[in-house]
């Protein structure tokens, strides 16, 4: 199973590699950064500032490929019990396909569908303290808004859903620069 999943994370990487190099003389990549709140269902934890690295390649005018890093923050639990203050950091790397609907000139929506390959890991600072992680990989996807301010620089909006071990939704803000 685990080599399953390292043989389709290299696949995605090949193809990624091989379309930039065949689309590098239409100026259509680009690298992004957003910030926003990620957000577990789980009820114990509050809500932590995370952020997103990204390069993609777009594939005509409505679609691209994604290759990115994204960071859920740390978050904190329930403290005031004996067990003391518990802490979940997670992060991993993803991969998505994303379409775009381009309106009004300068605006778009767009939609996300992807893997993600993720590691988490708890901590607990109370008397039985200590660290735990786990990993795997998963689905993810996500909605979004766009505002082109120039050819070469746009603005968006996001919201993304990813399933680690508890449901994680992110609501971001971010900036795109186009080459």
């Amino acid at each position: 199973m685990k080599n399953r999943k390292n043989r389709l994370l290299v696949g995605v990487i090949v193809m990624v590699l091989g379309v930039s190099v065949a689309h590098a003389a239409e100026r259509s990549s680009y690298v992004g950064f957003s910030l926003g709140t990620a957000s577990s269902d789980n009820s114990l934890y509050e809500s932590a500032l995370g952020w997103r690295i990204f390069v993609g390649q777009r594939l005509g005018r409505n679609f691209s490929l994604q290759l990115g890093y994204v960071d859920f923050g740390e978050m904190s639990g329930p403290p005031g019990t004996l067990a003391g203050t518990k802490n979940l950091s997670s992060s991993g790397f993803d991969f998505s396909v994303t379409g775009r609907y381009p309106f009004a000139d300068r605006f778009a929506v767009s939609a996300r569908l992807g893997l993600l390959v993720w590691d988490s890991k708890w901590s607990n600072s109370g008397p039985t303290g200590g660290d735990t992680g786990t990993g795997n990989s998963t689905m993810l996807y996500g909605l979004g808004g766009s505002y082109d301010y120039s050819e070469r620089i746009g603005f968006q909006a996001n919201w993304d859903h990813y399933s680690l071990t508890d449901d994680t939704t992110v609501f971001s803000v971010g900036i795109v620069y186009r080459y």
